[in-house]
């Protein structure tokens, strides 16, 4: 009777003895699997990192040529101002050069009828 007990406890034992070492195994297999995607991962990350880092400065030098741009854009709206200021001042000059011209030649004409009067 307790050599048939033994017996089954023995074959009992090497089954869970075996199913332990079925299980390690796999316990090993999966921990390396989780190494390999933890480095994956790792990987990943930093790769993506530097990613992001290039396009941030892909985003800065965007802007900066932006911010440039704008400036260019308000030096050349000021210096079209300015030019559009000196226009209308010579064009203010040449209107009253005109205007004085027509005036003295009314003053002339007058003067010549004045004088056609004297001498008549």
């Amino acid at each position: 009777q307790h050599t048939h007990e033994l017996e089954q406890y023995q074959e009992q034992n090497q089954r869970f003895d075996e199913e332990r070492r079925t299980l390690c195994l796999r316990i090993e297999a999966l921990e390396e699997e989780l190494r390999s995607f933890q480095l994956q991962a790792h990987e990943e990350k930093k790769k993506l990192e530097g990613d992001c880092g290039v396009a941030q400065e892909h985003a800065k030098d965007l802007e900066r040529r932006l911010n440039d741009t704008e400036k260019a854009y308000q030096v050349e709206k000021e210096r079209q101002t300015a030019v559009k200021d000196e226009l209308s001042k010579e064009k203010k000059k040449r209107e009253d050069l005109v205007e004085e011209i027509r005036i003295v030649r009314e003053s002339e004409k007058l003067a010549k009828k004045e004088a056609e009067v004297s001498l008549a």
